[in-house]
């Protein structure tokens, strides 16, 4: 009996000491973390980051607040990697530290995909918890949990009824207060389209273009080389005297003299494309200019839909550059920082169409607006 006796010790022993040891040390943790943060686009520190990996998904429920504040500080290749490890640990913990966890989520500074996550959780732990919280996320600051809010805005609004003609005078009112208040809270824009059609329904229409801060109008001048995309870094004579600017001038180029000419877009999202506005050039530089006018001294983002290689001045100022060609296009695609005053501000493109000749290849447009953090538009 002594033996055995003595055997199960010795397992329960050496079983104890190896669950000590899966358990990552702080000074463990944080080297980790750093790998991982480490990590940058096309592979770079992804081996590193592997090893590292071994160590976030062995943490206990005790050390998740500190994955949490990596997020802050991660790019967003490296948090989703962080992500996965807080998703790991929660799964196989019984306990979790929900104080933490919320305290993560309602501090609005901290990133907006990591309080994604702790809403998340909290929801799944603790079903009351989403009920409770629902209603505020309307105007959350992070994009991913204000989606969720409008959506709920949105749910709420067709309770009252989806077909018009069968709702009574109440039921219409109703409804339509919640969507006003979700188009005026909603910042991803195929909510707003959403909430925009059924607006419609109940008889108030919404100008997309100008609830999401388009700007309609431009004036346009092309023409210019871009054989062998050797022009994106050539300033051509429009480029040379942006801030004192006369849409009288004409420019020689080649044997054609080229002038400004002006056009508004119809587009809900304020495409204009340049194809259909000018012609199906290939090989040319295009260049638009327009006015926007703020109410106020503002920091704000411009923002630019394109799949051409493009460069922005607002007021004189390079506040973009980016030479990539027929790369994915999309609503706000890119985006940058910048200083509205108030009054008139003037916003310079520069649009490079390449010579690819795939059928992918041939849009050459672009859609630009004013809007602050949060997608709201400038006024």
């Amino acid at each position: 009996m002594k033996p055995a006796f003595v055997s199960v010790v010795v397992i329960f022993v050496l079983s104890s000491f190896a669950c000590a040891q899966s358990t990552p040390g702080d000074a463990a943790v944080s080297d980790a973390v750093a790998a991982v943060q480490a990590i940058e686009l096309h592979g770079v520190g992804h081996a590193e980051a592997a090893g590292a990996m071994k160590t976030l998904n062995a943490v206990e429920a005790n050390q998740i607040p500190v994955l949490f504040d990596a997020m802050d500080g991660s790019n967003p290749v490296s948090a989703n990697w962080i992500r996965g490890a807080i998703q790991k640990s929660i799964s196989r913990s019984e306990t979790f530290p929900a104080d933490s966890i919320r305290a993560y989520f309602e501090d609005q500074a901290r990133n907006p995909k990591g309080r994604w996550l702790a809403w998340q959780i909290l929801c799944e732990k603790q079903p009351e918890f989403r009920a409770s919280t629902i209603a505020a996320l309307v105007s959350d600051s992070s994009m991913p949990l204000r989606e969720i809010g409008i959506a709920k805005l949105i749910s709420d609004a067709d309770e009252f009824g989806t077909d018009v003609e069968k709702m009574d005078d109440v039921a219409k009112d109703k409804k339509k207060a919640l969507l006003q208040n979700a188009l005026e809270n909603a910042r991803d824009v195929d909510q707003v389209k959403s909430i925009a059609k059924s607006l419609a329904a109940l008889g108030q229409e919404v100008n997309l273009r100008s609830h999401l801060g388009f700007i309609e109008t431009w004036s346009l001048v092309s023409g210019f080389d871009n054989k062998k995309e050797s022009g994106f870094d050539v300033a051509y004579e429009p480029e040379k005297n942006i801030s004192s600017l006369d849409l009288a001038s004409t420019y020689t180029v080649g044997e054609k003299t080229v002038s400004w000419k002006e056009t508004t877009t119809t587009e809900e999202t304020g495409v204009v494309d340049l194809n259909k506005v000018i012609a199906k050039d290939k090989g040319v530089i295009a260049y638009a200019v327009a006015s926007f006018e703020s109410s106020a001294d503002v920091d704000a983002e411009v923002r630019i839909g394109t799949p051409n290689a493009h460069k922005i001045w607002v007021n004189g100022e390079l506040v973009m550059s980016n030479e990539i060609y027929h790369n994915s296009n999309s609503i706000d695609k890119f985006s940058a920082p910048v200083k509205l005053k108030q009054g008139d501000n003037q916003i310079f493109v520069k649009l490079c169409q390449n010579e690819q000749t795939d059928s992918w290849a041939q849009d050459w447009s672009f859609q630009v607006r004013f809007c602050d953090s949060t997608g709201k538009a400038i006024r």
